[in-house]
């Protein structure tokens, strides 16, 4: 059985390696305590909970853990939360990562030489179809080890005005459920930018959508939906008709969390 683990950085926050917004023009300490200040990172636990936990969930294939990277200055409270869920969710495993640890090891730290496993990212605030895992697994048995999969078809979820804002994206170096077949204790981390994954060996899976990317204005990246492709405005509970395979999103729900200024007190 080929192993399958998913790897989360969960605002996990180094002085070398890691880009945020809240880093711009800040030293690493002062970043911290932007990027770790207590109603983001309750913001960022409610879309955790809300989006990939529940996506997470749903899959039909349950052979895979998640390997859940968070900084070692975050909390007590909310380690202590993350920590519970774990104890609920046996696929979660959380581990620290110190602010002078190097994201790449964290990464590996549950793989082992010889020993072959798929490893694929996935953000704290994005969706994989329920079949993805399963879809991985199928792609990574006729898949030679050292070779990147990208899963192309996807779509861009933003919020606003009580609306969603739905966009169909094809890209192939996208993060969401990038992964890669080793068998020498490498994760997909280790090869670097995803958006330069295509100098690796890759294979390209487009059946079908296979994951929600969530955008807001407290997301790491600061991306936004995109002038060049369609985007399709609706109501919450249009959702399930135009992504009936995410069906385990709550729209009204997820709209809500996506409208959340970045200055806003959690509700």
């Amino acid at each position: 059985m080929v192993e399958i683990i998913g790897i989360m950085r969960f605002n996990v926050v180094t002085r070398r390696g890691t880009r945020f917004k809240a880093m711009a023009g800040r030293q690493a300490d002062e970043a911290v305590r932007a990027i770790l200040q207590p109603d983001r990172i309750r913001k960022r636990l409610d879309l955790f909970r809300a989006i990939p936990m529940r996506s997470f969930q749903a899959q039909t294939d349950r052979d895979f853990r998640v390997l859940v990277l968070i900084s070692a200055a975050l909390g007590d409270e909310f380690k202590q939360e993350l920590h519970e869920l774990q104890s609920a969710c046996p696929f979660l495993m959380v581990h620290e990562v110190a602010l002078d640890g190097d994201i790449r090891a964290a990464a590996s730290a549950r793989l082992s030489p010889g020993r072959p496993a798929v490893t694929f990212r996935i953000d704290d605030d994005d969706a994989l179809n329920p079949d993805f895992v399963g879809d991985l697994r199928s792609a990574a048995l006729r898949t030679e080890v050292g070779t990147v999969i990208s899963f192309e078809n996807g779509f861009h979820l933003g919020a606003g005005r009580g609306r969603l804002a739905f966009q169909e994206v094809r890209r192939v170096n996208n993060a969401q459920g990038l992964a890669y077949v080793s068998d020498d204790g490498q994760s997909i981390y280790s090869l670097g930018s995803h958006g330069k994954i295509e100098r690796f060996p890759i294979v390209v899976e487009g059946r079908r959508r296979a994951w929600m990317r969530a955008l807001h204005d407290h997301s790491d990246s600061g991306a936004r939906i995109s002038k060049k492709l369609p985007v399709t405005y609706m109501p919450p509970e249009f959702l399930p008709d135009y992504a009936p395979e995410f069906d385990f999103l709550d729209g009204a729900e997820v709209c809500e969390l996506l409208s959340r200024p970045q200055d806003a007190p959690s509700t």
